[in-house]
């Protein structure tokens, strides 16, 4: 287009300057006649302008005919221009000029339409016929004024931003996930039959917006299922912020949202973990989780995972078919319009399977109908394809399995006609020892958790098979479902038994962590069994006793250095003793920072244990986090007297204490009690196995 505009010039000018040098030759000639002798030399000069004006004859080029009947009408964001082409001369071209760019519009068409316009302006537009050899006519003008429009709309659904494509990848057919660093897919139901949406996006601070056309509508899915409008924008800038907004029926539009690419480079991620929203409109806190992250915590990670069970129930409501969908992705709106999700179905993600279930049983898994999550998240609602995934982000590896799978054919292995379990088991094998996991961290998400300590639910003995995929390959497995925060010790497992490690990390004494995030809203569990105090290194507690927490989990890795943050927004309704200081307000559960090592860590003790007012004297593990150094996160509580013990089996030696004058370090013949600082709050505690000394640090 470059070369045909500049083409146009140079014939431009040639035709233009041509007759001009001629004029004004001629013209100086005769004025330097009429200067030297303006009588005698009379004739002379009538001879020399008759000769010149033969030589203008000779080279005259007529004008080209212009364009008539030209009209501009402008609506949002755009313009559409209109002509009627030269009569009595052909045009190879009419030159519509918008600004500083000029578009081309093909002769007979007799129409432009020009986009990424801004908003409530006046814009003329000049109109130009080009003829074949490089003729143009004088410019005609028209002019409109762009509209001013409402940012008022929002849709019954979104708008929210995901990184999959429902095409499959071609080994295992599951959905192909797509570089975050220079992709995004954004999504909306408008609600309105037969609506094509559309999507405005520009680099954030630039002034033109840029439509983005709609993806191909996904087919499949049942009659009355409803319609997603999806929008796959490839070609991005790594690193970059974009501002977004989305049409709406009326003509109106969201207001602007905001989103960023990851970077190119593999060197870090950071990203937040949800769970188990399953808000009813009753006293769920899900609003509160959502407004809590977009005020508080945006700008700490770059993507969510979300570990299943996002709707109340996968039922109708109302006469609403999506109607617990609608309610998950209205109040979680101002996070997921900003960042973008990657889900697992959980088993209330799921309709119950009339072939096999009772009402009393329609919370049991069903992965045989999985359709409403497909619908939302962009994936083929072909139900013999799976939809299992993977996806890489940073310095990250994910696998996201769907657990329903291996719980519902648990149940009722004569329907697993087609092997769908063996087939999800090869396939996480598979991805685990693929070329993908060649980044430096691997994570596994689903829903029901190989391990559960609190106990409680039936599911988990169907997925703890997985966890012989993991030693060595995995570093953490993020889950929910037992709607408890918990976080075991690091653990070397298999289908059967499990052994302690005193480190995370892949390497062969190193263990694989188990996270089980805090509901995102619905109602927290407070299950409590001896197994806790023994496999977990972390769950909310007061005085001894499990605690009710709703809440969220951020994950940072830079390099080999990784970071956990769980914060914890209280119980649903004031559940919790009042001694634990539950006001509904955030504050920080647990805390967990170490660099994973090649070669595993060393320790004087076997391993270490904390011991104190905050988890009622049982005794809690610590985590070996650099050579000899322990690490622990607790929250001391408003109602109790805060103090604690290291407690290990070294030599006979067992409790270790501090006495006055306290000197920060912990021998077994002292006999007091280590302090806290003043205050409630969460504290990191480290503890040297060789110096003896220890570190009592408030976490803000």
């Amino acid at each position: 287009m470059r070369r045909i505009l500049v083409s146009w010039l140079i014939l431009l000018t040639l035709a233009v300057l041509a007759p001009a040098c001629d004029d004004g030759g001629a013209a100086n000639n005769a004025n330097n006649a009429n200067n030297t002798n303006n009588t005698n030399n009379a004739n002379n000069a009538n001879n020399a302008n008759n000769t010149n004006n033969t030589n203008n004859t000779n080279n005259v080029v007529t004008p080209m005919e212009g364009v008539s009947d030209a009209r501009a009408d402008c609506i949002l964001r755009r313009a559409k221009v209109t002509w009627t082409d030269p009569q009595t001369q052909p045009a190879a071209a009419i030159l519509v000029r918008a600004g500083d760019r000029t578009v081309e519009g093909a002769p007979g068409v007799e129409t432009v339409d020009l986009t990424g316009l801004p908003d409530d302006t006046e814009l003329t537009f000049g109109l130009r016929a080009l003829a074949a050899d490089g003729r143009l006519s004088e410019e005609t003008t028209v002019s409109c004024r762009t509209p001013a429009p409402s940012t008022d709309y929002l849709p019954p659904v979104g708008p929210y931003l995901t990184l999959l494509t429902p095409a499959p990848e071609p080994v295992h057919q599951t959905p192909t996930a797509l570089d975050p660093s220079t992709h995004m897919v954004v999504h909306y139901e408008s609600a309105v039959e037969g609506f094509s949406g559309t999507v405005f996006v520009r680099p954030t601070g630039e002034t033109a917006w840029l439509e983005a056309p709609q993806d191909p509508a996904v087919t499949g899915f049942p009659a009355g299922f409803g319609e997603v409008h999806h929008f796959t924008l490839a070609g991005l800038t790594p690193d970059t912020a974009y501002e977004y907004q989305v049409l709406g029926p009326d003509g109106s539009l969201t207001p602007v949202f905001e989103f960023r690419t990851l970077p190119a480079a593999h060197d870090r991620v950071r990203f937040l973990v949800l769970g188990d929203n399953q808000d009813e409109l009753a006293l769920q806190r899900w609003a509160a989780v959502a407004a809590a992250l977009v005020s508080g915590h945006l700008d700490e990670f770059d993507f969510i995972v979300h570990v299943g069970d996002m709707a109340k129930d996968d039922v109708e409501h109302e006469g609403e078919r999506h109607y617990w969908w609608r309610v998950f992705f209205e109040k979680g709106r101002e996070l997921f319009a900003r960042r973008p999700i990657y889900a697992t179905p959980g088993n209330h993600d799921t309709p119950a399977n009339p072939d096999v279930t009772s009402f009393v049983d329609a919370y049991w898994a069903n992965a045989e109908d999985t359709l409403s999550f497909r619908k939302y998240f962009y994936i083929d609602p072909n139900m013999t394809l799976p939809d299992d995934y993977h996806f890489s982000a940073g310095c990250a590896f994910f696998a996201v399995a769907n657990t329903e799978v291996p719980v519902f054919y648990g149940r009722h292995p004569e329907r697993d006609t087609t092997g769908r379990v063996d087939a999800q088991r090869a396939w996480l094998n598979a991805v685990l020892g693929g070329p993908d996991t060649s980044r430096p961290w691997v994570f596994v998400v689903n829903h029901v958790p190989p391990f559960a300590p609190s106990g409680g639910k039936d599911e988990v003995p169907f997925v703890r098979p997985y966890v012989t995929n993991f030693h060595r390959r995995v570093d953490w497995n993020l889950a929910g479902h037992v709607h408890q925060y918990q976080r075991t010790r690091p653990l070397v497992a298999d289908a059967d038994v499990h052994a302690f490690a005193k480190e995370y990390g892949r390497q062969a004494s190193q263990g694989v962590g188990y996270l089980m995030v805090p509901p995102a809203g619905q109602w927290p569990r407070a299950e409590q069994l001896e197994a806790m105090d023994e496999e977990l290194a972390s769950y909310p507690m007061y005085a001894g006793n499990a605690a009710l927490e709703t809440g969220f989990t951020i994950i940072q890795i830079s390099g080999e250095d990784f970071s956990l943050r769980t914060w914890g927004l209280g119980d649903v309704n004031a559940r919790n003793p009042a001694g634990y200081g539950d006001t509904g307000g955030k504050r920080l559960l647990d805390a967990l920072n170490y660099t994973r090592r090649a070669t595993p860590s060393t320790s004087d003790f076997p391993w270490c244990h904390y011991r104190g007012s905050t988890n009622g004297w049982k005794t809690t593990a610590m985590t070996l986090v650099e050579d000899s150094t322990w690490e622990i996160t607790v929250l001391v509580t408003p109602g109790e007297a805060p103090g604690f013990k290291f407690f290990t089996d070294h030599t006979g030696e067992r409790w270790y204490g501090d006495d006055p004058p306290l000197d920060g370090l912990a021998h077994s013949w002292e006999a007091a009690n280590l302090a806290f600082p003043p205050g409630a709050g969460a504290y990191t505690i480290r503890f040297h196995d060789v110096l003896r000394h220890y570190t009592v640090t408030p976490v803000p």
